[in-house]
């Protein structure tokens, strides 16, 4: 199939994809989904090469870093592909790179801000994998203030705050907008205080 998709002929090759994937069921390995998104990414089908390598990682964790190279080149072709950033930051997630996986998260989000409720489920996953790791607290504040959840957004930064107090002025200066913008939010002006 890999020969057939580097020849040109990649309609051919995710058929005899497809076919492999169909007949292996659940079990189909994430090699093969690899090679679907790859004959999906030379047609220019970014949508269902997204998808392919999202499966592969579903399937196979140790995938995650191949996939994130290919999902790199995805994000070459059309920076701007929110399902791009989404899976290149869960890949790198689980290839153990937290910080880089946040931004990559927050790319997406802030491409398509309906995806919120999504990336705040990959930053709780990031928290119990990574939990020293403030740029998760940091992530889930902005996206948490950006649905309009001001305590929520207090409280990431509060343990922001306790994560790594080397942060303090970051999150004092976040903590500080909230304040000036939500006067009554009291756990607000306690976590200034600690800061």
């Amino acid at each position: 199939a890999a020969a057939l998709a580097a020849s040109g002929r990649t309609g051919h090759a995710r058929k005899l994809i497809d076919e492999g994937i169909q007949r292996a069921g659940a079990a189909a390995p994430g090699a093969l989904h690899i090679a679907a998104g790859d004959a999906w990414l030379r047609d220019g089908n970014l949508g269902d090469a997204v998808r392919s390598y999202s499966r592969a990682m579903a399937q196979d964790k140790s995938l995650a870093g191949e996939t994130v190279r290919r999902l790199d080149r995805v994000l070459a072709t059309d920076v701007g592909h929110a399902g791009g950033h989404l899976a290149r930051g869960r890949g790198l997630l689980l290839d153990g790179n937290p910080r880089e996986g946040v931004n990559s998260l927050l790319t997406a989000w802030s491409i398509k801000p309906s995806l919120g409720s999504t990336i705040l489920k990959d930053l709780d996953y990031a928290a119990r994998a990574f939990p020293l790791e403030p740029s998760v607290d940091l992530a889930r504040a902005q996206i948490t203030m950006g649905q309009g959840e001001v305590e929520a957004a207090t409280a990431a930064l509060g343990a922001a705050l306790k994560t790594s107090p080397t942060m303090a002025p970051e999150v004092l200066s976040r903590l500080q907008a909230i304040i000036r913008s939500h006067p009554s939010c009291a756990p607000a002006r306690l976590h200034a205080a600690r800061a």
